[in-house]
């Protein structure tokens, strides 16, 4: 993939994600034009930048976006819903075929027919829809040919000739670009010169030209029209991008016999019409082309008659005359301006509408150079003083001039003073012979009526860049790889400090040298300190707001609060809050269960909501922020809550638990099995919920970042679930332990404390060990009868314990020895080791020695 491919799918995603919002944001307030505008403008980048990488399915489907946001904005069109579904549905299809483009670096062949129909049914919205739909079904798209009759008549001549032989057809467009083209990488100039088989060229104004002073030079005023000898299949592919900018038209070669010239006199014309018609009557072309000669001999060869005349006989010339137009010619001979030829067999292939044929103006070149065009001229040539000043290396002296030279000569020609232009080119010459810009800047010294010298005084370059760097935003767009690769490498950093102490040990107690292991101490205190600094600033680049997945939740709202047809308000709190983006990503689909949740189950219909006395739209209310080292997220609602009798009922009858244990059980304690796999309190299974797979799914997923669930409901005023997960998942605090002489790494956010425990201090309580810590019965498991190994032998007069607390209760972990708590970098395991779910991953430790790092809450 091109670097500049790779760019155009960050850019697009960033925009969709901007139009999906704005979009979400224009059905809470249509009037709001200010949104309007925002998501017309993304539309905008979309499609041009799409059209760059011969994407045509996107730029087809986003151009019809664009129309109809433009219409909203012009407020041409009055907003439905229906029609936010659609442009929604537009732009998640321009997404999926992003992805589509990120993996094979091309559309899917389904994407052109699905564009064509979104397309069809957007532009339904559009003013005049029907309408127009209606006429093209009926009546012919009108032409305007009247342009042909500007080109020289012997060029018709040729044209008309070589089609005759062929059997061809001639195929005429019509492309009025957008006025803002330019923006979208469009060149118009570019398109229509590379039309196969182009024969004939009209380039004409949509509106008069303004004044200079209030010239837009980045809005496109032009016309193209057209005549083509390629195949009409090519021409059609040449305008595949802008199919509503163009009208494209096969013909018959007869749309070349417009006749021109000079105004006709004399009543000789009307006999020559009224004996031409007999002869046509007769179809005696012989007859008629007797007297078409015998009249063109004594008519003036540039009247306009006698261009009827000409292409009368080269129409008499073929095998078999068209009629009709023998008589639009007769018809055309006894007036200056005949009838109408603009819809003359022109029937047409491309384009889903005909624009509206702009008004062509002529330029006057002819005029009187007006006081505020003089300013305007005086103003150019300072700024062209100014560009002069400026710094420059040497190699770019030749594009700079270049570009002085181009600029100067067009201004000069503007205002009537092409008789300047030499000294302009002279003085450009002496320029790049001698980089010195002495004789350009007498010639602008002349030219403008300010003296350039002050000019160049005014302008200081070093200034006026730093002015321009301070409002530039400091930002940079970095691959994610390479961030994780830089995080890598600080978590090697971090092993290789590790072993720093270690080496200071052996210096000490195997080579005896004392003063070399306080010196490597010395050397780890500077170390750490600088690895830390590393570690914290890599870090904040890995940061990532939760807005970008609390970004999803309003259209998945939206789109399940209408399909359950109930009334749902999302709060959304707390979105600058920041995790790292391996915790953000992983979040996505639990936070997403617990929002379907929330949203099937939680909140009740609205009839429901208000026999209860509660407000028929509830609330949905997503928070998020930071506390210490974790980052804390609730979703809320005040919904009817979780329904404790149906849970029990639903656990009792799959067997989690029994009759004895469900009537002893708390309410908040019910509410927990909820978390049971396979258990849904849904009556019916549905697409939003109702399979038992949401709620275990969530803790395992959250568990497995390293974070908790809480959940707290009451019912009939709503449900409360927490999620608390680390900042990090980068390097890891870790508890060393020792286990018949293999290293067990326990996270260090799970230790409460270590104990020291006799054997005298251990109960028995149905069968199980415990032992009493201030007060507190805590249970006491062997963590070798955990892991399934065997039994040592001997007899412990005193036990080594971790006190770590799982899912919110203190448990005594009797490990073999204590050992310090270090910093890692925790690798998770690969393969056939991956199914080991008691077990987090594995570390490198300083020494070189690896330790697995357990997973307690799998373990219990």
């Amino acid at each position: 993939m091109t670097p500049l491919l790779a760019q155009f799918i960050v850019e697009t995603r960033d925009q969709l994600e901007s139009t999906g919002q704005g979009l979400l944001a224009i059905e809470k307030d249509p009037a709001d034009s200010t949104l309007i505008n925002e998501v017309f403008r993304a539309a905008h980048t979309i499609k041009g930048s799409s059209a760059l990488f011969e994407f045509p399915a996107i730029t087809r489907l986003v151009h019809a976006t664009e129309d109809l946001l433009d219409a909203l904005r012009a407020h041409e069109v009055v907003f439905i819903p229906e029609m936010m579904d659609l442009l929604l549905d537009a732009f998640d299809h321009v997404s999926q075929w992003v992805d589509d483009i990120e993996r094979h670096e091309k559309l899917p062949p389904e994407s052109e027919p699905t564009a064509r129909e979104l397309a069809t049914r957007l532009r339904a919205f559009l003013p005049g829809a029907q309408t127009t739909a209606m006429a093209v079904e009926t009546v012919a798209i009108k032409i305007d040919l009247s342009w042909i009759g500007t080109l020289p008549e012997q060029e018709r001549f040729d044209l008309f000739d070589c089609l005759q032989k062929s059997g061809d057809s001639v195929i005429l467009f019509d492309y009025t670009p957008d006025s803002q083209c330019f923006f979208t990488g469009d060149d118009p100039f570019f398109l229509v010169r590379q039309v196969p088989g182009l024969a004939s060229l009209r380039v004409n104004i949509t509106e008069p030209w303004p004044p200079l002073a209030e010239l837009d030079a980045y809005r496109c005023v032009l016309r193209f029209l057209g005549l083509s000898l390629g195949p009409r299949a090519e021409v059609e592919e040449r305008f595949r991008y802008v199919p509503d900018q163009v009208v494209i038209a096969a013909a018959s070669p007869i749309v070349l016999a417009v006749p021109t010239g000079e105004p006709n006199g004399g009543p000789v014309y009307d006999d020559f019409v009224g004996g031409a018609l007999g002869y046509l009557e007769r179809r005696d072309w012989q007859g008629l082309g007797r007297i078409t000669s015998t009249l063109l001999e004594i008519t003036n060869p540039d009247l306009w008659a006698a261009s009827a005349l000409r292409w009368l006989k080269r129409l008499l010339a073929t095998p078999q005359p068209d009629e009709s137009a023998l008589r639009l010619l007769l018809a055309a001979i006894p007036e200056r301006q005949g009838p109408d030829w603009s819809n003359w067999h022109a029937t047409p292939v491309v384009g889903e509408s005909a624009p509206v044929a702009p008004t062509v103006t002529v330029v006057d070149l002819q005029r009187t150079v007006t006081p505020a065009e003089q300013a305007v001229f005086v103003e150019v040539v300072r700024r062209q003083a100014r560009i002069l000043a400026l710094p420059a290396e040497p190699e770019l002296w030749v594009g700079r001039i270049s570009s002085v030279r181009q600029v100067l000569e067009n201004a000069l020609r503007f205002v009537g003073r092409g008789n300047e232009l030499d000294a302009v080119e002279e003085a450009c010459e002496t320029v790049l012979e001698t980089r010195a810009t002495d004789a350009l800047c007498a010639l602008l010294t002349r030219l403008a009526p300010e003296p350039v010298a002050e000019t160049k005084e005014e302008i200081r370059p070093e200034e006026a860049l730093a002015e321009r760097d301070k409002s530039i935003a400091k930002v940079l767009k970095v691959d994610q790889h390479k961030i994780d690769q830089l995080m890598d490498l600080i978590g090697e950093l971090v092993v290789a400090k590790n072993s720093l102490p270690y080496l200071a040990q052996r210096a000490e107690r195997i080579f005896g040298v004392r003063e070399l292991s306080r010196e490597i101490k010395e050397q780890y205190a500077v170390i750490h300190r600088i690895a830390q600094g590393l570690q914290g600033s890599i870090m904040q680049v890995r940061m990532m707001p939760v807005a970008n997945i609390f970004q999803r939740f309003p259209r998945l709202v939206r789109d399940l609060s209408r399909k359950l047809d109930k009334k749902i308000k999302l709060v959304i709190e707390g979105e600058d809050t920041e995790a790292d983006k391996n915790v953000i990503e992983a979040l996505s689909d639990p936070l997403i269960h617990i929002l379907r949740n929330s949203l099937d189950h939680g909140i009740e219909p609205p009839e429901d909501r208000i026999v209860a006395g509660k407000p028929e739209e509830g609330t949905i209310r997503v928070a998020a922020h930071q506390e210490n080292e974790n980052v804390v997220i609730e979703i809320s609602d005040d919904g009817r809550g979780v329904d404790v009798a149906a849970v029990l009922r639903k656990a009792r009858g799959r067997g989690l638990i029994d009759e004895e244990k469900a009537a002893t059980m708390s309410e908040d304690e019910a509410v927990q099995l909820i978390f049971a796999p396979g258990l849904s309190t849904a009556e019916t299974l549905s697409d939003v919920s109702g399979r038992g797979v949401g709620m275990d799914v969530v803790r395992a997923s959250v568990e497995h970042l390293g974070g908790s669930v809480k959940l707290t409901s009451r019912s009939g005023q709503g449900t409360n679930i927490q999620l608390v997960l680390p900042l990090s998942m980068a390097v890891t605090q870790v508890m060393v332990a020792l286990l018949d002489g293999r290293l067990i790494g326990i996270p260090i956010d799970l230790v409460l404390e270590t104990v020291r425990l006799p054997i005298s201090k251990i109960f028995l309580i149905k069968d199980r060990e415990t032992f009493v810590l201030r007060e507190r019965i805590v249970p006491l498991v062997r963590l070798r009868q955990l892991l399934e190994l065997e039994d040592s032998e001997g007899d412990e007069e005193e036990l080594a314990v971790l006190v770590v607390r799982v899912r919110g209760e203190p448990i005594g972990l009797v490990v073999d020895q204590f050992r310090e708590g270090v910093e890692i970098l925790l690798k998770p395991l690969e393969g056939v080791l991956a199914s080991l779910s008691g077990y987090s991953g594995t570390a490198l430790l300083g020494d070189g020695s690896v330790m697995l790092v357990l997973n307690l809450k799998e373990l219990f």
